[in-house]
């Protein structure tokens, strides 16, 4: 186990494989630095093509030489092994006024992480970016799969999602030595950290034949409903396959490259700039997080030992339980409910023929128990951004009403 620390990266003696700067982790599965992991990210998200400067394509991209070529800077990300999803870019037609925040002005727009600061209590943010990025991915392509699925067969709705499971999270990634352990989270990281899994449940949800065909302002609103709760069943679920079944063990997985207790969990709240007492109430009001998830979610899940199509089946109902969804059209609602049918048959064969279950009841419940506590984690999401924001303690763009709240 690592010695605990907050999120701050610090020295190790490592070197980012691109640069040679300090790293911060694993990116697009290289261990790198921040500035060249979000330069890889921009690169492939524009579209960009780079000319080498000297047009022999090795010029030397190390952290201490200024104005380093981008071609090659970006050449050598890809010897080192950094992969992504490209995601077909078009510009967007959307006629609704919710989903005209996610129009694209312009093919050239770029997206570049927006820097994240804090500002007299207020975490300053520029969503539209990544309201652009998003927006081009719901819009864009499906996802394709790996190998891609014959045109000629008809794949059950839990299977298509199933093979899309490594669009949201990559279990070779995860490594027990590489985590970190982390007492305090830092906010800036945990926005970071936040945008990146809503990225990813974009890409994974694309793949989803009923959601592409949706109208833009329907995807949105379904979007919007299940792009956090997602990441809190796949951290939880990587959390029982790295740590186990010790139902007592208090280690919960947060990001890719660290975990956190829930006994101790709480975010680095002083950097607010509250005075003492506001420090206490927002620190407060945070704690509740880690515990809901413990007790509800991952208690459960560990005493199930769930299994990935079952976690692939509480996915699926986490996106298509969308009767509290205010503005969903009557034409997603009936998709929704034919696309739960299915999946519930498809559970029963699972393990009636590959189990060999005769009595599954109980594991039904359960997993029905979890999507209800995940529910009630977004509720209490929403319920914490808003009070935070009507009292002015704290505020973020990406948990406005009409961003991800």
């Amino acid at each position: 186990m690592s010695t605990a620390s907050t999120s701050s990266s610090k020295d190790t003696g490592e070197e980012c494989m691109i640069c040679g700067a300090p790293p911060h982790g694993m990116h697009f599965g290289v261990n790198s630095c921040r500035a060249c992991a979000a330069f890889f990210r921009r690169t492939l998200a524009s579209g960009r093509i780079y000319k080498c400067r000297k047009a022999a394509k090795n010029c030397n991209v190390s952290k201490d030489v200024p104005n380093v070529c981008r071609c090659c800077r970006f050449l050598k990300c890809r010897r080192m092994g950094m992969a992504f999803n490209e995601v077909e870019k078009r510009s967007f037609d959307s006629e609704t006024p919710d989903a005209a925040r996610l129009t694209c002005p312009s093919s050239e727009v770029t997206y570049n992480v927006s820097p994240i600061k804090i500002e007299n209590h207020k975490i300053v943010y520029d969503i539209n970016p990544f309201l652009v990025l998003i927006g081009r991915i719901l819009t864009g392509a499906p996802t394709p799969l790996d190998p891609p699925l014959s045109p000629t067969v008809r794949y059950p709705p839990l299977q298509r999602l199933h093979l899309a499971l490594p669009f949201l999270f990559n279990e070779s990634m995860y490594k027990k030595a590489s985590l970190r352990e982390v007492l305090i989270i830092d906010i800036v990281e945990a926005i970071e950290e936040m945008e990146r899994s809503i990225h990813k449940t974009a890409g994974f949800i694309m793949s989803c034949k009923e959601f592409v065909d949706l109208q833009l302002s329907d995807k949105w609103l379904v979007f919007r409903h299940c792009s956090h709760s997602c990441f809190v069943l796949v951290r939880t679920y990587m959390t029982t396959q790295l740590f186990g079944y010790e139902l007592d063990d208090q280690r919960m997985i947060f990001s890719d490259d660290f975990y956190c207790f829930a006994d101790k969990f709480n975010f680095e709240t002083s950097v607010l700039g509250l005075d003492e007492e506001n420090t206490r109430k927002a620190s407060q009001m945070l704690e509740p997080f880690a515990d809901e998830i413990f007790r509800n979610v991952l208690r459960p899940m560990k005493m199930l030992r769930i299994t990935k199509s079952e976690l692939v089946y509480v996915l699926a109902l986490i996106i298509w339980n969308v009767d509290n969804i205010t503005g969903l059209s009557k034409h997603a609602i009936e998709v929704a409910e034919r696309f739960k049918e299915e999946a519930a048959n498809e559970l029963h064969n699972y393990y009636k023929f590959e189990l060999r279950m005769d009595n599954y009841a109980y594991r039904i419940s359960k997993l029905t128990n979890i999507v209800h506590a995940v529910d009630k984690i977004s509720a209490i999401r929403r319920e914490i951004f808003t009070m935070a924001k009507v009292f002015d303690l704290f505020s973020c763009s990406l948990f406005d009403k009409d961003s991800f709240m």
